[in-house]
């Protein structure tokens, strides 16, 4: 028998191929400096003051960081002098033409500018992109077909589908996205069908992210709990949103059992019970609003209590909501404001006695 000797070289051409194209992968793995980075090395370089209404943003794009100059009062952030800092390509620096320091500050002020800063480093760190509008749809567009996305890619992701679903409704988050052809209308009037279907449409891909995130790692750690905690608070907030929205009758069907834990379920209880009857109890954040909500609607429990939040009180449709008494299983309340006033756009403060 004629024994045939292998030829060992395809295997290794094989091989050789496999290490080129892993570690060409891992050379072209960007790691972006951090925002906590960014922002003060410019500071100690440059010297900047807001301008009146136009104030420093900086925003962290496909390309790298970027500088720029924007109208803070606008919903629809507009950049102005907009310039590179740092580069995804080259991971250098570069001078931007913004006024040089006359004196280097020390690292103490520097702290101390960031400081007033620092909440932004959440998502900066969490999200792929961020810091200017249209983040989101920049992040939906290269995420939000891939697979195997780690925890914190998915987080950053589920926050792009929330973001950009209320671009469809009102201004409630920072840098929110334009919609093409989609003006603004006045909080006295009812939103079209397909705005509607679009914030569902939005929401509900930010609910499977979450969901998805929860099952890959249920530990993970958001900004209001772990990852389940976050998955069942974008649910409420798509019943929220839609009661606000004057869409009662899709939010109803959003709640499912299991959503909050006996725990919080038995807190939210005992936070309506301290409430004498027919009375009203203010909230501030996520965590102490939606169990709340949770209960009087899946249990019809305490529905006489008024729960407002009073982060939602910038809101001409919220208020709107509440002097109407259309609060499901609510009653009207009675406000100084008159129904004009209440769903003016331009509607700066409240001041609740």
């Amino acid at each position: 028998m004629k024994v045939h000797k292998r030829n060992s070289f395809p295997g290794t051409l094989l091989l050789m191929v496999f290490l080129f194209i892993s570690f060409t992968g891992f050379s072209q793995k960007i790691i972006y400096p951090s925002y906590e980075t960014v922002f003060k090395l410019f500071h100690s370089k440059y010297d900047y003051e807001p301008k009146g209404l136009r104030d420093l943003f900086f925003a962290k794009k496909k390309d790298g960081w970027f500088v720029y100059e924007a109208d803070q009062t606008s919903n629809v952030l507009k950049p102005l002098n907009e310039q590179l800092l740092w580069s995804s390509s080259t991971g250098k620096y570069y001078v931007v033409k913004f006024p040089i320091q006359k004196h280097r500050p020390g690292a103490d002020e520097i702290n101390s500018v960031y400081e007033a800063h620092a909440s932004n480093e959440y998502n900066y760190k969490r999200i792929p992109y961020y810091g200017y509008s249209g983040w989101d749809k920049d992040v939906i567009a290269d995420f939000g077909n891939k697979s195997g996305l780690s925890d914190s890619l998915l987080e950053g992701l589920a926050r792009a589908y929330s973001n950009y679903s209320m671009a469809f409704l009102w201004s409630q988050y920072n840098f929110i996205s334009e919609v093409e052809g989609q003006k603004e209308i006045p909080s006295s009037e009812n939103y079209s069908g397909d705005r509607i279907d679009n914030f569902i449409k939005y929401t509900d891909l930010g609910i499977e992210t979450y969901r998805k995130l929860a099952k890959l790692n249920l530990r993970y750690e958001t900004m209001v709990g772990n990852a389940f905690a976050k998955y069942s608070n974008e649910i409420v907030y798509k019943y929220s949103t839609l009661c606000i929205a004057g869409r009662y009758d899709l939010a109803k069907g959003c709640l499912k059992p299991g959503l909050f834990s006996p725990m919080l379920i038995a807190m939210a209880k005992n936070y309506l019970n301290s409430v004498a009857p027919n009375g009203i109890l203010f909230t501030d954040g996520d965590n102490d609003t939606y169990p709340l909500w949770y209960v009087q609607e899946t249990e019809n429990y305490r529905k006489d209590v008024i729960v407002i939040n009073s982060g939602l009180l910038n809101l001409p449709r919220y208020i709107l909501m509440l002097k109407k008494g259309t609060v499901p299983g609510s009653k009207p309340i009675k406000m100084a404001w008159d129904e004009k006033m209440a769903v003016s756009d331009t509607f700066a403060y409240a001041l609740i006695d």
